[in-house]
């Protein structure tokens, strides 16, 4: 009985010890998943800005590009009117074709800033979107292994 006893001691202390390894090895897996979630957080959101940064870019490319479009085409309208009111002696109607052309392209300048805007503006939300989504990811991964915020 005594031999019978022993043996359950041991192998309760064998279990024991099995099970304090096995936590050991959780809580080092739990803490290298979130290591890895912080360090995919913290990627995601470097890309955001990054893409932010670009988006950013990209509208004040297309700005100058638009700003420089108009002013190209005022200047070519502007000559094109004084050429022809000189050579046809015409003043009122080089005049009218003149405005027409610069309204034209006041409005194509307008048209490409709003398009510039608005692309700046869905890179800015996309932006925002990845970024708010890794944290999700992070949250969802701390929360599932018990590392949560403890409220």
């Amino acid at each position: 009985m005594a031999s019978m006893q022993q043996s359950r001691a041991e192998g309760q202390e064998k279990a024991e010890e099995w099970t304090d390894s096995m936590q050991q090895k959780a809580d080092s897996a739990s803490q290298r998943t979130a290591g890895s979630a912080e360090l995919a957080k913290d990627s995601a959101q470097h890309k955001a800005a990054a893409g932010q940064e670009k988006a950013a870019s990209a509208a004040e490319t297309a700005k100058g590009k638009a700003d420089s479009a108009a002013e190209s085409a005022k200047d070519k309208a502007t000559r094109a009117a004084d050429s022809g009111k000189e050579s046809l002696g015409l003043g009122s109607t080089a005049d009218a074709a003149r405005d027409k052309t610069l309204n034209a392209a006041q409005s194509a300048k307008e048209t490409a800033q709003e398009g510039a805007d608005k692309t700046a503006n869905l890179l800015q939300q996309t932006g925002e979107s990845v970024k708010n989504i890794a944290q999700g990811a992070v949250d969802s991964v701390k929360n599932t292994l018990g590392m949560g915020e403890r409220k």
